[in-house]
């Protein structure tokens, strides 16, 4: 048995038009009204439209519509909470661990991370020259990555970096390709000796302006 529509797409093969109904020009449009109001339903029969149960209604709109996802905040690489300075000094694997847990504080990257950047220093300093360290997991850890972020910190006097002396300290979470650029960006700006000594002493706010590029 045949169900009759009150809709009827335009230029459907196989179909009578009848002019005393309304003609949709969208066949997707069409396939939702009709499902939607019971017209072109098996489980709801010769039912009128306006007897469709509100869950019938909810479920084919979801299958014609898919449910945008809420798009996730994307984290800013650098927020001014993760940059200390004027810091004490400490061993290497203690500063590791103190700026590893400030990009687990922030939602970069979970735990298991930060034992990866010690991990590292075992194998590879990170000594970079020009009293900077830039402190990163070891490939193994890179699944432990959420979103790329750095966090800063700065001392007072220097650190031990095994052997090489140290007052900038920036961890880093880079995720895939991201990471490279994130180094590439800071290394540029130690390279300028005006701004590597501007890194090393200025105050918080300053020293987030110039990581971060913000005014």
């Amino acid at each position: 048995m045949k169900h009759r529509c009150r809709y009827a797409a335009v230029n459907t093969v196989g179909v009578n038009h009848n002019w005393r109904y309304l003609i949709v020009p969208n066949p997707r449009f069409y396939l939702l009204k009709t499902a939607v109001y019971g017209a072109y339903n098996e489980d709801t029969g010769n039912k009128h439209p306006g007897e469709m149960k509100e869950i019938e209604r909810t479920q084919v709109v979801n299958m014609f519509f898919k449910k945008k996802e809420e798009k996730k905040e994307k984290k800013e690489l650098l927020y001014r909470e993760n940059v200390h300075v004027n810091c004490e000094s400490d061993t290497k694997e203690n500063i590791i661990r103190k700026v590893g847990q400030m990009l687990v504080d922030s939602g970069y990257v979970e735990q298991p991370y930060v034992d990866g950047m010690v991990e590292r220093e075992k194998t590879f300093s990170t000594f970079m020259g020009n009293g900077l360290a830039l402190p990163h997991g070891i490939e193994a850890v890179k699944d432990q990555i959420k979103s790329s972020g750095i966090a800063v910190m700065t001392f007072r006097d220097y650190v031990d970096w095994d052997g090489e002396e140290v007052k900038v300290v920036i961890g880093i979470a880079g995720v895939g390709e991201e990471h490279m650029d994130i180094l590439s960006s800071i290394a540029e700006k130690m390279l300028d000796d005006a701004t590597a000594e501007q890194i090393r002493t200025c105050d918080g706010d300053t020293l987030y302006q110039i990581l971060s590029g913000k005014e």
